[in-house]
């Protein structure tokens, strides 16, 4: 694909153009038998609650929206094949990094723990994986505006297009012992003789 120079996205409306004015919600297909077990996730990890459910589908909303998630239970469905392509993930904006790692430790004493946390640089992110195994990212962005179009036209984007590994516990520890979070969320550069790729679990 052809490269294109950062730039800052000018939101359609602003461009003239009829877009929606937000995302509304994602609705997740499972198999009966695991039904249960995602709805009680899905409400685990967004402190959500149920809108309206029956044997079927169940509608979980967290925010200002009527609902963001819904699960469904859909007989017959099969398993994706593994490295099968299609959505990677979907993800969730936290306010700050304190809100974040507030949220990791509260998933952690449940027993739910990310299986990626890496600095992405313009976001620090957790990966987590749903008991179908769908992948669901909780972030906060680390950089707005002209602090991120800078990042992206220094080059670091180019020489690490993932990003680094971190230890979210340590990253708390030090939040907690008050290293600025600034300072936490200074994307380091790759370790010698890695790539990106090396950065990247799935």
């Amino acid at each position: 694909m052809e490269k294109y120079n950062a730039k800052l996205a000018v939101p359609a409306r602003q461009r003239g153009k009829v877009a929606p004015i937000r995302m509304s919600h994602i609705v997740i297909n499972t198999h009966p038998s695991n039904y249960e077990n995602m709805v009680d996730w899905y409400m685990k990890v967004f402190e959500a609650e149920i809108a309206y459910a029956n044997d079927d589908v169940a509608f979980l909303g967290f925010d200002e929206e009527h609902h963001r998630i819904a699960i469904a239970s859909v007989p017959h469905v099969v398993k994706p094949r593994d490295k099968s392509w299609g959505l990677n993930h979907f993800a969730f904006t936290y306010e700050d990094l304190e809100q974040l790692l507030f949220t990791f430790e509260r998933l952690k004493s449940k027993g739910i723990e990310p299986y990626w946390p890496i600095l992405h640089g313009p976001t620090t992110s957790l990966y987590y994986k749903d008991p179908d195994l769908n992948r669901v990212e909780l972030l906060c962005d680390n950089l707005f505006g002209e602090e991120l179009l800078e990042f992206f036209t220094s080059g670091a984007f180019d020489e690490n297009f993932m990003g680094i590994i971190f230890d979210p516990d340590e990253m708390c520890a030090q939040l907690k012992a008050g290293v600025p979070k600034e300072e936490l969320t200074s994307r380091d550069k790759l370790p010698e003789g890695k790539t990106p790729w090396d950065m990247y679990r799935e």
